[in-house]
């Protein structure tokens, strides 16, 4: 888990995981591609937390999601970074730079 994430954050935004999901499963027949969740984690509040333009945001969006009732995190988070990055799939770009210490 990234350091950046405290646990007090990470059980606030589980929360409001929780909140978007069954949001979503409750809008499913006016919302059928799920545009105001992907709009809450690329966009909004869940991307506040993410911070998707920072090292390890697919790895905080992973931890983030793993209670989620969803089928895959990792594949729900990888597309949510590339719609926060313009579309790329650079993935690599995300990984954390070990210290130079």
């Amino acid at each position: 888990m990234s350091a950046t994430v405290s646990l007090r954050t990470r059980a606030l935004f589980a929360t409001h995981a929780i909140e978007a999901l069954a949001a979503k499963a409750e809008g499913q027949d006016t919302d059928p591609e799920a545009s105001r969740l992907r709009n809450y984690w690329v966009h909004g509040e869940g991307a506040e937390v993410v911070e998707w333009d920072q090292p390890g945001s697919i790895e905080r969006c992973e931890i983030l999601l793993a209670d989620a009732p969803i089928r895959s995190a990792a594949s729900l988070c990888r597309s949510y970074w590339s719609d926060a990055h313009g579309g790329s799939k650079d993935y690599w770009k995300d990984e954390v730079e070990p210290d130079a210490g």
